[in-house]
């Protein structure tokens, strides 16, 4: 059966048995009588049915392809256009989730430990930088009383701070334990 056509080549061509000797020769011998002949035929005249209609199909087919390519154009460039507004909103949320993880950090538990003993020790140095100041004559009483208390104000409330939290922080340790 020929392909998509519906139609079986013939095993035999009835109609050369109705044909003489001479005529079948005459066929054999000339190339123009022998091709009206073959489109005389039937099984011919179906065969090129098929393919006219074929054509037709695929020419519809091709039609509507075409009808439908600015509709595909117009999608891919949504698709396009979704596509960078998708990539643009991973690298936003790679930098939110960095921006995240840093402030996660800083508001560790330990960090913050660790920052405020930090602090404590920076406060204690700078009151004992202010009472050598003092002591070798290089800031007057007055000035010295006001930058000392303010210092050593900010000291005991970073050092209370630190404590509170190292007592917080062993409590909560030892409620996970």
């Amino acid at each position: 059966m020929l392909k998509n056509s519906g139609i079986a080549p013939p095993q035999s061509i009835p109609e050369l048995q109705d044909l003489s000797i001479s005529d079948l020769k005459e066929l054999v011998d000339d190339d123009s009588k022998l091709l009206e002949f073959s489109l005389s035929l039937p099984q011919v005249a179906d065969l090129n049915d098929a393919r006219e209609c074929l054509l037709v199909e695929n020419v519809q087919l091709a039609k509507r392809n075409l009808d439908c390519e600015p509709i595909i154009d117009d999608l891919k460039n949504t698709l396009l256009e979704k596509f960078d507004t998708l990539k643009n909103l991973k690298k936003q949320f790679e930098e939110k989730s960095k921006q995240q993880k840093e402030l996660c950090e800083l508001i560790d538990s330990c960090v913050i430990q660790d920052n405020l003993k930090v602090a404590v020790a920076e406060s204690e140095d700078l009151t004992e930088k202010t009472a050598d100041q003092f002591l070798e004559g290089d800031v007057p009483v007055d000035q010295f009383l006001t930058n000392y208390l303010q210092e050593r104000i900010k000291y005991h409330k970073r050092k209370a701070n630190e404590e509170k939290s190292t007592a917080l922080l062993s409590r909560t340790s030892s409620y996970h334990s």
